[in-house]
């Protein structure tokens, strides 16, 4: 599913992750400069508006799914890019495996150019249509 035209001012951000077995019990909480934006299962996307300029989105997972306060607070997986006006940005979580550790990773895909990878992913509706 694609989002409506965003609003005069803003552009729209995908964001979508990849299926695998690592973490996936466990939400992928985005926020965008600082604050609480999408909340992604595995094998999700979503989209929210944002305002046209400079923006930074990180990313967290609840690690422990019986203790909601048990967050991962030392290390940020972070895009930090530009928002047009009109403009469409996507970007992908995927997960690799590093020497002796998994590696998570988020990517800014191509500009103004959905990857097709998105679209076989679920659509999980947005909590707010505006997320900075």
């Amino acid at each position: 599913m694609s989002a409506a035209s965003a609003p005069k001012g803003n552009g729209t951000l995908y964001i979508y992750r990849m299926p695998g077995l690592v973490g996936s019990a466990a939400m992928a909480d985005f926020y965008v400069d600082g604050k609480p934006a999408i909340s992604l299962n595995v094998n999700g996307y979503s989209y929210c508006y944002l305002t046209a300029g400079v923006h930074e989105v990180t990313q967290k997972f609840n690690l422990d799914i019986f203790d909601p306060k048990a967050m991962l607070t030392d290390r940020k997986t972070l895009v930090d890019f530009n928002m047009a006006d009109g403009g469409t940005r996507y970007i992908r979580l995927s997960a690799g495996v590093g020497d002796a550790s998994i590696v998570w990773q988020m990517n800014m895909m191509p500009e103004n150019a959905p990857p097709k990878d998105i679209w076989e992913r679920r659509f999980q509706a947005p909590a707010a249509p505006s997320c900075g």
